[in-house]
């Protein structure tokens, strides 16, 4: 079901309606199924924790990167879209570890995306919701290596904080440090010092 922005086809009302009926369908989608599906992890946070931690994380290092004066050129709009509907594709089809993910995975996980944004968004600006950074986006695009950095920094808060209650998650800590020790931007260093995970200035 879809509006049009500019011709007026009497079906606003209910597009409205129909909107938060598939939001409330998705948002319990995500709240009920946990990341990493398939793991023997008590821990585990649901996709819907993880995408909320995100979105404050990457609004947070958005705005270190502008009061730097964004010197990297970031379309804020683009990260922060980005980061906001990541994961919608997961409430379908679950989270599978990305060591065992498949193309098939990823496949099932995109077209989901495509269906609920064809759902959702009128035809005009439908544009303005493309796939996520990492499906959509060359790796030399800076915007989707701030956001592939921004999420690899959220895994690293999270699993600090396990690591810090006794949970295993060292593992990817270490997977992810030597790589964001080695970032352009400067959020990304002052979200490692903040952890705990790089040394401060002198």
């Amino acid at each position: 079901m879809s509006v049009s922005l500019i011709q007026p086809t009497g079906q606003e009302t209910n597009m409205a309606r129909h909107m938060e009926q598939t939001l409330r369908t998705l948002f319990a989608q995500l709240s009920t199924q946990y990341r990493w599906k398939g793991l023997d992890d008590p821990q585990r946070e649901s996709i819907a924790e993880h995408m909320f931690k995100q979105n404050f994380f990457c609004q947070l290092m958005l705005a270190m990167e502008q009061y730097a004066g964004n010197p990297h050129g970031l379309d804020f709009y683009r990260i922060l879209a980005c980061c906001n509907t990541h994961d919608y594709g997961e409430g379908p089809a679950g989270d599978t570890p990305r060591t065992e993910k498949t193309e098939a995975d990823d496949d099932r996980e995109a077209a989901a995306f495509e269906d609920l944004m064809d759902e959702l968004i009128p035809d005009e600006i439908r544009k303005y919701f493309p796939q996520p950074l990492d499906r959509s986006a060359p790796e030399n695009d800076i915007n989707r290596q701030f956001w592939d950095q921004c999420e690899q920094v959220g895994y690293l808060v999270y699993s600090s904080f396990e690591v810090a209650n006794n949970q295993n998650h060292q593992q990817c800590i270490d997977g992810h440090l030597e790589k964001l020790l080695q970032s352009k931007f400067s959020s990304v260093h002052w979200m490692l010092r903040l952890i705990g995970l790089a040394p401060r200035p002198t």
